[in-house]
């Protein structure tokens, strides 16, 4: 059996790979945890050797697909276990289903975020506040508050750099969308937006608000867009 599991929710796909080593352990599996650095020599010594007392193995990997996409050993390694239901590979990856393009659809399962998180943060900006506010409401609880915070900064920091300093390594069509939101953001507003985000984590972490974290955002986005 070969399973990937990635996506850009990893907080979801962690848990996921997290409970399959568990579940497969629980059912007597032997769980061999596959170091890039000794990846093939650890299969090709347990295919040999199996364990004494556990039969069955199940081989847990991290980001060994980016890795050895190129490698022909890799490729068959995949399709190994592919097409064997006795062999067990599962693979956590810090990547899209459409940046693994080695692997076969049918062996991924992807975990992705709601499609209006998207929206929110490309809403982000001045003169947008009605659209921010309805989608801040709609996006509220279909994933965790802390994760769509983080979210949310690492987009203000990428206005940013766009605003005060020069370019990003993204793809294109990422890149000219970031830009274009850029372009909204006056830098004195965007320095209240990045001080009013630091506030939000300092008070919600030190509960010194009687605001919910949605109310919280909501508040600031009324300020700075």
């Amino acid at each position: 059996m070969l399973k990937v599991i990635c996506g850009e929710n990893e907080v979801a796909s962690r848990e996921r790979f997290a409970a399959l080593k568990k579940e497969l352990k629980e059912k007597g599996y032997l769980i061999i945890e596959l170091d890039p650095a000794n990846f093939f020599e650890k299969i090709e010594s347990f295919k040999e050797t199996p364990g004494l007392f556990s039969p069955k193995v199940a081989f847990f990997a991290e980001n060994t697909v980016k890795k050895f996409s190129r490698r022909t050993q890799f490729k068959k390694v995949l399709l190994e276990f592919a097409e064997d239901k006795d062999k067990t590979l599962i693979i956590w990856e810090a990547l899209t289903a459409r940046e693994l393009t080695v692997v076969d659809k049918k062996y991924i399962e992807e975990f992705k975020f709601p499609e209006n998180v998207f929206q929110l943060l490309d809403a982000f900006y001045p003169g947008n506040f009605k659209k921010f506010h309805n989608l801040l409401f709609k996006v509220e609880g279909r994933m965790p508050e802390y994760l769509l915070f983080y979210l949310l900064v690492k987009r203000v920091h990428q206005l940013a750099v766009l605003n005060f300093s020069g370019d990003l390594k993204l793809p294109s069509w990422q890149l000219k969308k970031l830009k274009f939101q850029a372009s909204k953001w006056e830098k004195n507003k965007l320095l209240k937006a990045i001080e009013g985000l630091y506030k939000i984590d300092v008070r919600l972490k030190t509960s010194s608000t009687p605001f919910s974290f949605v109310d919280s955002l909501d508040i600031l986005a009324s300020l700075v867009l």
